[in-house]
């Protein structure tokens, strides 16, 4: 990965499964995975993922209007600007505090009825929506999805909901994605329910079968009639489009004929040491 990608992983993310990992070898039980996000771009795709507010988060959007449920936020923020210490409505910010909107923002939320204004002293708070909440920015710890399978004998598959994150986090409408060990093929399901486009690859003819039942179970697709299906020989026969690759398809041609004049080898000098055995004998 560091040869392909660059020296060092952009950031690392772990994931915190709910449900118990499998016990170690004479240590803790594993209860928790790590990925490693590469990019060979120094501006690579990220889009902000959030979680949805748990029941605790939620219960502080207690009273109600139109709108439906809000709480009340603070409206000024702790930096002191000078631009922003105004006196609006006869309400000034405390020392070292600064409003956090500009004075024809401020009105267009009191037309809103989108403030509260105190009866008494204190200073005028901002109204939050429920509905307008967009969740909890996730950070580089995940432990809001469990470890569940489900569609597959897999005992290792990654849960769909988390895959989803994933593609949502460095990928866009549109863009490609390759699994090359797509084992139970939760990486294709993900990526078309998020409508990217998706090539996946095994060397196992188990997990060609369990993919290709999942796509038609999950996602309505039939093999060689919505998505090609292509064997070893189809692959190396492709052409290759990106010159930048060339030398490393080629390199991996000369190792898979290395390995095969190994092989051959090896079985000639087994036979080879049976034979003057038996002359021997």
């Amino acid at each position: 990965m560091n040869q392909a990608f660059g020296d060092q992983p952009k950031y690392e993310i772990t994931w915190h499964r709910k449900k118990a990992g499998h016990p170690a070898c004479k240590g803790p039980k594993i209860d928790s995975e790590f990925f490693l996000i590469y990019s060979r771009s120094d501006e690579p795709t990220y889009n902000t993922v959030f979680r949805p507010l748990s029941s605790e988060e939620a219960s502080a959007y207690v009273p109600n209007d139109e709108r439906g449920q809000y709480r009340a936020a603070d409206l000024t923020a702790p930096f002191d600007h000078p631009t922003a210490r105004f006196t609006w409505r006869g309400y000034q910010p405390p020392p070292r505090r600064s409003w956090r909107f500009a004075l024809d923002r401020l009105e267009t939320l009191a037309q809103e009825n989108r403030i509260l204004f105190p009866s008494s002293g204190g200073l005028p708070r901002l109204k939050q929506y429920l509905n307008d909440h967009p969740g909890v920015e996730m950070g580089t710890t995940w432990d809001d999805i469990p470890a569940r399978h489900e569609h597959t004998r897999y005992a290792v598959q990654t849960p769909l909901a988390l895959m989803e994150r994933i593609l949502q986090l460095a990928s866009n409408t549109g863009d490609r994605v390759l699994d090359p060990f797509c084992g139970s093929g939760t990486t294709l399901v993900a990526a078309q329910s998020l409508g990217r486009r998706w090539w996946g690859a095994d060397s196992s003819v188990e997990a060609y079968e369990t993919t290709v039942e999942c796509l038609i179970t999950t996602c309505g697709l039939e093999a060689r009639k919505d998505y090609a299906v292509l064997k070893e020989a189809d692959v190396i026969d492709l052409p290759i489009v990106d010159a930048s690759y060339r030398d490393v398809i080629a390199s991996v041609g000369e190792i898979a004929k290395l390995q095969q004049d190994i092989g051959a080898l090896t079985n000639h000098l087994h036979f080879a040491q049976k034979a003057d055995e038996y002359r021997r004998g």
